[in-house]
């Protein structure tokens, strides 16, 4: 199965459906541009009364059908991320909130550091404006001077590391025992 047909309201289905762009301009020799044809078709729509627009109505109710029929049964070609379609955001993974928290960059402790004293000293500046500043001061820095933060986020990668052992240790003992259904 290609890619997905949607379903449309009895307004697009008036319009595409039987009035498909062939209408002409006030001197008959030019087609109507796409966004004119569009207006055109808006002007009467709003001019027919319910009973006009009902075929339309059934027609987009017949497709709204099939469309669902078809969506039921249909299964995204392979290699294709679960992304909802069109402006719906991306399904993320539900974060464990017992899980540790990722250690810092160095960058990150230097940031920590640093912060208000940039923002002592530029009042004015924004969460950005502060941002670039410390990026800016980062990347003068020696590898001697950034040693003392790196240390630092090699420690805390450490610690990171450590508490998720333990934080998988203990999930698995908590799958076990779920699994187990407290059967002894």
């Amino acid at each position: 199965m290609g890619a997905r047909k949607t379903q449309g309201s009895g307004f697009s289905v008036c319009v595409f459906r039987q009035n498909q762009p062939r209408s002409m301009d006030e001197g008959g020799i030019q087609p109507l541009s796409f966004v004119d044809h569009s207006k055109k078709c808006a002007e009467l729509w709003k001019e027919m009364s319910a009973s006009q627009k009902m075929p339309f109505v059934e027609l987009q109710m017949k497709d709204k059908t099939r469309y669902q029929k078809e969506m039921r049964s249909y299964v995204p070609p392979t290699g294709t991320p679960a992304v909802k379609v069109g402006k719906a955001k991306r399904m993320k993974k539900a974060k464990d909130p017992d899980a540790p928290k990722r250690g810092l960059s160095a960058f990150f402790w230097f940031s920590h550091d640093e912060r208000a004293k940039v923002k002592g000293a530029n009042p004015g500046f924004g969460v950005a404006d502060v941002a670039k500043v410390l990026g800016r001061m980062w990347g003068g820095m020696n590898d001697a001077d950034k040693s003392k933060y790196q240390m630092m986020a090699s420690q805390d990668k450490a610690r990171y590391q450590k508490e998720m052992e333990e934080y998988k240790r203990l999930a698995e003992s908590r799958d076990a025992a779920a699994s187990d259904g407290g059967r002894r």
